[in-house]
């Protein structure tokens, strides 16, 4: 029996990391998993770059530290598409050897035989950073041409084309086609930063599916018996919703809309249908929680919510 905790989207608030800390040393799951969005969010008044690896070597890695002092358990994590993906050799440099597992587009196994694969790329957005941002499908046009662009190199980032960087890139579904063979689709959780199109999952503020048909799609083919994923913060503020169903695969979405409260979902994997949990369940969204959705690059056609 092992019990599974999953958030996402935390975006570098130390508030949401330290009730991660208090859930952790409640529930006391054997494994916890984030899934992507974990440093701090871009913006135009601060070198972003500078503040995501302080983020991480001030604070992240010592956090994870404190997890294992305290707990018996294992931390696998992916990069979001708010994270600069440069900083990910930072991640891997600076680990010991098992304070914790990245997952991006790679595959882990536990004791028992349970697969955990991970998949951090997203469809465009409107969002200016780039690096893990490619078109849903090979036949897709670039959506956001004009959009201030950016993609990160070794120590910070630089100016690029929109349209120029997607058309030069593989699509989701091509990436997503190269992930690890699924030995065993019941005993293998799938972990996608971007949730999978048309579902109560994908849903932001002005009622649209942003989610992605390639995700879905694989999903669908593979049908592996747990699916995760984060990205978007409202959906489960729009559906009253953080679970839904496609084929056989149980998708899970936490939503990040209760800050300083966290938004998480845990679940035994012995039965993961009726041992769902979520953190948050039945509580109204906060007014941090309405801040965390704000863009600071301006989505025209999403709705913000008041102050």
């Amino acid at each position: 029996s092992m019990l599974i905790l999953f958030t996402s989207d935390l975006h570098g608030k130390r508030v949401l990391y330290e009730e991660l800390m208090i859930t952790v040393e409640k529930i006391r799951p054997d494994i916890l998993i984030l899934g992507g969005d974990l440093l701090p969010k871009l913006s135009h008044d601060e070198d972003i770059f500078l503040a995501q690896h302080s983020f991480i070597n001030q604070y992240l890695l010592t956090f994870f530290d404190r997890l294992h002092q305290k707990h018996i358990l294992d931390i696998l994590i992916m990069l979001g598409n708010d994270d600069f993906l440069s900083l990910r050799e930072e991640l891997c440099c600076k680990k010991n050897s098992n304070s914790y597992h990245l997952i991006d587009n790679s595959k882990w196994t536990t004791s028992s035989g349970w697969e955990i694969i991970g998949f951090n790329l997203v469809p465009e957005t409107p969002f200016s950073l780039k690096d893990l941002e490619r078109r849903d499908s090979i036949g897709d046009g670039v959506l956001y041409p004009s959009v201030s662009a950016v993609s990160s190199v070794a120590n910070g980032y630089k100016v690029i084309d929109a349209r120029e960087w997607f058309l030069s890139k593989c699509s989701l579904s091509e990436e997503i086609a190269k992930l690890p063979h699924i030995v065993n689709p019941q005993k293998t959780i799938f972990v996608s930063h971007a949730p999978p199109y048309g579902t109560t999952l994908d849903v932001i503020s002005n009622g649209a599916h942003v989610g992605s048909k390639a995700i879905r799609e694989y999903i669908e083919t593979n049908q592996p018996l747990i699916s995760l994923s984060g990205h978007i913060h409202e959906a489960f503020f729009m559906t009253g919703s953080y679970t839904a169903k496609i084929c056989k695969s149980l998708c899970l979405w936490p939503g990040q809309i209760h800050c300083p409260k966290l938004d998480a979902i845990y679940f035994n994997l012995d039965d993961p249908i009726s041992s769902i949990r979520h953190t948050c369940e039945t509580a109204p969204i906060t007014q941090n929680g309405r801040k965390l959705l704000k863009s600071p690059f301006g989505l025209e056609d999403r709705i913000d919510f008041d102050d």
